[in-house]
This record gives structure tokens, C-alpha cells and sequence, in this order.
């Protein structure tokens, strides 16, 4: 999913089984939460961050219970851990929405713990 504007700059995969253009990011949040049955945050910047962290909100409101996953390569996701502990103690986040996120040191055992089994 992803939006006319980006498919050249982000070179869209037109290998992919269905290549879906849309015409805003807002769009592609939806189709992409609607359609999903998990959310995983690879190693990334803002824009991971803004999609994954609008999971954990719409988790928090009750939109969705999904699980949440990032993938935590080399401790790439320690600091933003360290940070949703913190406001987690300080009452901002509540223990049913950090019951559904999860952060995994390889890919086998963030698929696994998002409820994503592998052969």
C-alpha cells in the first residue's frame, strides 16, 4: 500500500502479489490496519514510527486488539523500550495496551510472538 506520490521515490516493488496506490498516507494507515492481523516495526525512522505508533493508539482506544511487534535488531529499539516503560509507570500507558507490544531481537521470534508462525 502505497501512495501515488511515494511510488517513485520510494520505488514500489512491482513484484509484489497486489500493488495498491492510494492517494494519502491517512489511506494507507487505514488499508494497511484494516487488512493487517499484526503490526511488526522493522528497523526505520519516523514514518515506521508514525504507522506502528497510530497502532499502539488505536490499540489503546479499543479500535483494534492486534498484536504490536518491533523488531528489535541490535538493540536498534532499546531507547523507544526505555521510553514506553517510562510512561507506562508514569500512568500514560495503560498494562493491557504494553501487553499487546512486544520487542524481539530476530525476525523468528517477533513473527512468533505476533502470532505469525513460520515452517
Amino acid at each position: 500500500v502505497i501512495p501515488r506520490s511515494m511510488v517513485e521515490t520510494e520505488r514500489a516493488h512491482r513484484g509484489v502479489t497486489e500493488l495498491v496506490v492510494i492517494e494519502t498516507m491517512h489511506e494507507r494507515k487505514q488499508i494497511m490496519a484494516d487488512r493487517a492481523g499484526a503490526f511488526l516495526a522493522l528497523p526505520g525512522g519516523v514514518g515506521t514510527l508514525d504507522e506502528i505508533f497510530e497502532a499502539i493508539t488505536w490499540n489503546q482506544l479499543a479500535i483494534h486488539d492486534k498484536p504490536i511487534g518491533f523488531l528489535d535488531l541490535n538493540g536498534f529499539y532499546a531507547p523507544l523500550k526505555a521510553y514506553l516503560d517510562h510512561a507506562h509507570a508514569g500512568g500514560f500507558i495503560p498494562a493491557e495496551t504494553m501487553s499487546h507490544i512486544s520487542f524481539d531481537p530476530d525476525p523468528a521470534s517477533a513473527l512468533a510472538s505476533i502470532g505469525i508462525r513460520t515452517i
